[in-house]
């Protein structure tokens, strides 16, 4: 049997959209010296489980949800670490009954209020940084992205230490352990 850990759900964009995202992701964290991560709309954040047991739900779960397109409704940013600088989206019901269901899943209760985004950019920065950042990376966010993928993963570490336990693709029978 798995000893608990803590794990996160995402849900992830589509090929095109993650490499540009994570374009982005790569050249702030260079410039500002910040972490690299994938690009992703956490579902859920920090909860614990059983990998073998979550990755099971999971695979059931995705096979039984469609791909998302949602909004990018504008930038945020906060003196939070994890949501310094981000992109907002437009929640929309299917988000909100996804959430809903992988919360049961998890057997915990969803973070209230939701405000889904995209991170893209950890740690702090001052105002300045932030505005120039917007100004200097605004024309490479899309007007929208499509979320094809949800992921568990793992988060018992270090943000360069987090790694994907397992992937399933929206709407399709399949999913990778990773």
């Amino acid at each position: 049997m798995t000893a608990p850990r803590h794990f996160a759900l995402w849900l992830i964009p589509e090929s095109r959209t993650l490499d540009l995202l994570a374009g982005v992701i790569d050249t702030l964290g260079e410039l500002y010296n910040g972490p690299r991560f994938a690009p992703h709309v956490t579902l859920l954040g920090r909860f614990n489980g059983e990998a073998s047991r979550l990755i099971a739900q999971l695979r059931t779960l995705g096979r039984n949800a469609r791909a998302l397109d949602l909004e990018i409704s504008g930038w945020g940013a906060s003196d939070d670490y994890f949501r310094c600088l981000y992109l907002k989206l437009a929640p929309t019901a299917p988000l909100e009954e996804l959430r809903r269901r992988c919360a049961s899943l998890a057997g915990v209760a969803p973070e209230t209020p939701y405000h889904p985004h995209i991170s893209l950019f950890y740690g702090r920065l001052p105002e300045a940084d932030k505005q120039e950042i917007r100004q200097s990376q605004g024309h490479r966010i899309p007007g929208r992205v499509r979320l094809t993928g949800m992921q568990l993963v793992a988060l018992d570490h270090a943000v360069e230490d987090w790694h994907v336990c397992a992937h399933v693709t929206l709407g399709a029978d399949r999913t990778r352990s990773a």
